[in-house]
């Protein structure tokens, strides 16, 4: 069971982010409205919580956390592309292992569920394979498994 979590506090401009939906731009008051409301669910269930300075709004997609190592990903999306290097500094402080995709692979983490020793990904979001490589080539995940 994970006993600590990572977030970002949004920054204003993240009204003006990537999206896929057509329902106007957020309110950024009721976002960090949200967003603290979402830092204390995760308290009161006795995480730690680690909130780091605003910039991009997710940190989700940038590192796949594991029991034994965490992985940096390659975003799909360019503009995303420095965010990884930004996530390994935290990630130091709770691993001593970070594994990295690097290009051309590229992983979006937020599209990958594990469940025990198994990662697995929905197909029906991807129009292709997230994960290329595998995070599965990596010594740490020797006795792991992956869709």
């Amino acid at each position: 069971m994970f006993k600590n979590a990572i977030v970002r506090k949004p920054c204003p401009e993240m009204i003006h982010g990537l999206t896929t939906a057509s329902m106007g731009y957020p309110d950024y008051q009721v976002a960090l409205n949200q967003h603290s409301m979402y830092i204390e669910a995760m308290q009161s269930c006795g995480l730690n919580v680690h909130v780091l300075d605003p910039d991009s709004t997710f940190v989700k997609d940038v590192a796949l956390c594991t029991s034994v190592s965490a992985i940096l990903t390659n975003p799909g999306a360019p503009s995303r592309s420095d965010e990884p290097l930004a996530m390994k500094t935290v990630l130091h402080s709770y691993y001593d292992t970070i594994d990295v995709i690097e290009a051309p692979g590229t992983l979006d983490a937020g599209y990958v569920m594990m469940t025990g020793r198994h990662f697995q990904r929905p197909e029906k979001k991807l129009n292709k394979p997230a994960i290329k490589p595998s995070p599965l080539k990596f010594p740490n995940f020797k006795n792991w498994t992956g869709d």
